[in-house]
């Protein structure tokens, strides 16, 4: 029988922690969080992305994390001239319910004929 394909949400995880991990983790603190704030955006949008059928979630991700980009900056658009016309504040729109990113998959165990002190 043949495999399954991967969920979306499981392919954005291993590319976050496989192959984007290094880079993540040489980031300072304060762009660390910036960082994952902005993969929370391709978790949020992973009903579409999951949509795209590829198996290399590099598009999906970036154009999840642009639209949120985008959306932002019309809302901030809007408050700015809302602003400047005298206009009361408009409250941010409420925070998409993003569900906690999937563990990396565990890799397969050691073949038996192999010793546990790698001799």
């Amino acid at each position: 029988m043949g495999r399954t394909a991967p969920t979306y949400r499981l392919l954005v995880e291993q590319l976050v922690a496989e192959e984007w991990g290094p880079f993540r983790r040489a980031l300072r603190a304060a762009d660390r969080a910036t960082f994952d704030a902005m993969l929370n955006h391709a978790r949020g949008y992973a009903s579409a992305g999951s949509n795209l059928a590829a198996l290399d979630p590099v598009v999906p991700v970036l154009l999840s994390v642009l639209l949120a980009h985008e959306a932002e900056l019309a809302r901030l658009r809007k408050a700015l001239a809302a602003a400047q016309a005298g206009a009361p504040p408009v409250a941010p729109p409420a925070a998409p319910s993003v569900p906690p990113p999937v563990p990396p998959p565990v890799p397969p165990p050691a073949p038996a004929n192999a010793s546990p002190t790698g001799e």
